[in-house]
């Protein structure tokens, strides 16, 4: 497995990095996995890829239910990905959804996610 994941990181290809990323969900390594799809997002800054890594970080954090601050790390690294897709795409509802409930779960500050529900709510009263 070591030397794949040498093999693979050299490549620093979207293609071998999704490849990475298969190889730690197969090692039971989700933490890793979620780190490398942040890494796409990073290197290519769009809406789907920061959603991904936020859906990533939300699932894990939802995992580890025994480990409170690898529960807490992973859904602030999700609330950091949906705002990132969310400044891409502001109109993605689901998106904003996504953010509100990683900022409630993760924030000292849990009034910003009702805030994010609120404007949603506003804006659209039929969703």
């Amino acid at each position: 497995m070591q030397q794949q994941i040498a093999d693979l990181s050299k490549q620093n290809t979207k293609e071998a990095l999704q490849q990475l990323n298969e190889l730690y969900v197969k090692n039971g390594l989700p933490l890793l996995a979620c780190e490398t799809i942040k890494y796409i997002a990073e290197k290519d800054n769009n809406e789907i890829d920061w959603l991904k890594a936020g859906d990533a970080f939300n699932a894990v954090a939802m995992i580890e239910q025994k480990d409170g601050s690898l529960i807490q790390y992973a859904m602030k690294q999700a609330a950091t990905s949906y705002q990132k897709a969310v400044d891409k795409n502001p109109e993605n509802i689901d998106s904003q959804l996504k953010l509100a409930a990683a900022i409630m779960e993760s924030s000292e500050q849990p009034m910003q996610g009702v805030q994010i529900l609120l404007k949603i709510v506003e804006k659209n009263p039929d969703h």
